[in-house]
């Protein structure tokens, strides 16, 4: 038996149709660029089309409000960044999170140390959770911004942004709003609609897609500055020759995304759930994080007091994929700064690991991972 991947918050692998889709692609011959005016050209801007529109069905946004680029990390950039640059305030106000990714985290950081915002921290709950009246709190005149992650990527807990943008638009109406949906997308639990989003970040990695391409979904890019100069390409907002190959791929698990949206939930939190309950009959000191139903599909954190998780993840990375927290931060050697957000010690922050399932896992595997994972729990413990 091979490695069995339980790592699906950090990547997950591309299904078979996918792989498919790009395989047809370099396979096909010639590939124009889509920008060029001939037929190699249009060929290539309509499989560009047909992937926005995709994509722009996944989360209920309209076709030209897709921007694709390199991935959530860019496409944060530019989201926050391009907001920042468009302002013409002197020191904006951004409310954010303490537990958003490091992506939207640094980036803040970053502009903070710069004195080019000022940025309030709205704290969370032990479950990881804000709440519509926890973001009202912290508005102000000055609020350019609000930065809310929808799922989080290390404890799973799923944040109320339909509610959450409702209030920002009563009460900020002028602040852009912006939606980490990195870790939500791919089970088609977010519409730019309904939360009322002005930014919308999807990755295609975290969703059965190609690495290396994202989108910033943008409901009015006039708010937005481009972060690059160069071309028109994505609407002038992000110019460069699109990445056509990654795009197609996109475009595809977007599409089985929607496709497949109820199936794949069931499936994956049923998955979790077998995983979370064989665990508990081999090794019962197992706590978990996270909120207990507000979650997403495939995530548990789990905290094993009095064990360094890396221990762990070491002794098994032959035979489980797993991670201590984000892969972003896992060889950083710090404690997650979403753990202790939650409350976590720094022991117990190093006493936690993430196991993220997804639709591309068995029962079986599940099984045999949880079984694994806890007889080694037991051993390291050493009970056996």
């Amino acid at each position: 038996m091979g490695v069995i991947d339980l790592d699906a918050g950090a990547t997950t692998q591309m299904l078979p149709e996918v792989r498919a889709a790009v395989t047809a692609l370099l396979e096909g011959g010639l590939l124009g660029n889509p920008s060029s005016d001939h037929l190699l050209g249009a060929t290539a801007a309509n499989l560009l089309s047909a992937a926005r529109a995709n994509v722009a069905r996944l989360v209920d946004a309209d076709f030209e409000q897709v921007v694709f680029t390199s991935g959530a990390t860019e496409a944060i950039n530019l989201g926050v960044q391009g907001v920042v640059r468009r302002n013409r305030s002197s020191v904006p106000n951004i409310v954010a999170t303490r537990t958003e990714h490091s992506a939207v985290l640094n980036v803040l950081r970053y502009l903070e140390r710069c004195r080019v915002v000022d940025v309030t921290w709205v704290e969370v709950d032990g479950y990881g959770s804000v709440t519509a009246q926890d973001i009202e709190a912290m508005l102000s005149p000055e609020t350019a911004m609000v930065c809310v992650i929808h799922g989080n990527n290390e404890i799973g807990t799923i944040n109320p942004v339909d509610e959450i943008g409702h209030v920002i638009k009563q009460e900020a109406p002028h602040a852009v709003y912006l939606v980490d949906a990195v870790q939500t997308s791919g089970y088609g639990l977010i519409s730019m609609r309904e939360c009322k989003a002005d930014l919308v970040v999807v990755s295609a990695h975290k969703m059965h897609g190609p690495p290396g391409v994202g989108a910033l979904c943008i409901r009015d890019r006039h708010r937005v500055a481009p972060l690059l100069l160069g071309g028109g390409q994505e609407f002038g907002a992000r110019p460069g020759t699109e990445n056509l190959l990654g795009i197609v791929g996109f475009g595809k698990a977007a599409e089985l995304a929607v496709r497949d949206r109820v199936a794949r939930t069931g499936f994956v939190t049923d998955l979790r759930d077998m995983f979370w309950h064989q665990l508990l009959s081999e090794f019962e000191e197992c706590k978990l994080n996270g909120h207990p139903s507000d979650r997403l599909p495939g995530n548990l954190s789990i905290t094993v007091s009095g064990l360094e998780a890396h221990l762990l993840q070491r002794s098994l990375r032959d035979k489980v994929a797993f991670t201590r927290s984000s892969a972003c931060q896992s060889t950083s050697g710090l404690a997650s700064h979403v753990l202790l957000a939650i409350g976590l010690s720094s022991l117990e922050a190093n006493s936690t690991f993430r196991i993220c399932l997804s639709e591309t896992n068995s029962k079986d595997d599940v099984i045999a991972a949880a079984t694994t994972v806890g007889q080694q729990l037991k051993t390291l413990r050493g009970r056996r």
